[in-house]
């Protein structure tokens, strides 16, 4: 999704906003962003052995995808957090981008 290539097919910039990796919008209209509507409670400390389950939606219902920033310390399956061993890492939970 290049700026350039909606510009080739006729999109004009008086109208339309053309930013690479987005789709086109139009001037007039405000830009829809999503937001997070609810995420599940996760806990401060997960003991080893132990599993998670991470529930999150968005106001545009997209697919979530949750991260460990240390898969040896909290293990990540789909929406399932298992921590494998004492530490401290991060979880991230995003939304995805179309």
């Amino acid at each position: 999704k290049k700026a350039a290539t909606y510009t080739y097919i006729g999109f004009s910039t008086d109208t339309w906003i053309l930013e690479d990796r987005q789709w086109p919008r139009l001037k007039q209209f405000a830009t829809m962003y999503d937001v997070f509507t609810s995420i599940s409670a996760l806990p401060h400390i997960i003991t080893p052995g132990q599993t998670v389950t991470v529930t999150a939606t968005t106001a545009l219902n997209r697919d979530i995808t949750i991260t460990s920033s240390n898969n040896d310390i909290i293990k990540v399956s789909g929406n399932t957090l298992k921590a494998e061993k004492s530490g401290t890492c991060n979880i991230t939970i995003r939304y995805r981008e179309y």
